[in-house]
């Protein structure tokens, strides 16, 4: 694959978690959540999909921090 092509499916799906963000639903959340937890992804997408999990988190729930796991 060449180095532009990369480039643009790393855009791709930079621009499909942002979608996901705008979407503002608890199933959005939750396949936000899916791409951080999927360490083969760029850190350019983790990235995206760790700051489009905090302003979903944020809009459906408020400020409160997730529950810790004992």
């Amino acid at each position: 694959p060449s180095l532009q092509n990369k480039k643009k499916v790393l855009d791709d799906k930079v621009r499909a978690i942002q979608g996901l963000a705008a979407g503002g639903s608890v199933h959005s959340y939750k396949v936000l959540q899916g791409v951080v937890e999927d360490k083969s992804q760029p850190v350019e997408v983790l990235t995206a999909a760790r700051k489009a999990m905090y302003q979903t988190r944020k809009a459906l729930f408020g400020d409160t921090p997730p529950a810790e796991e004992a």
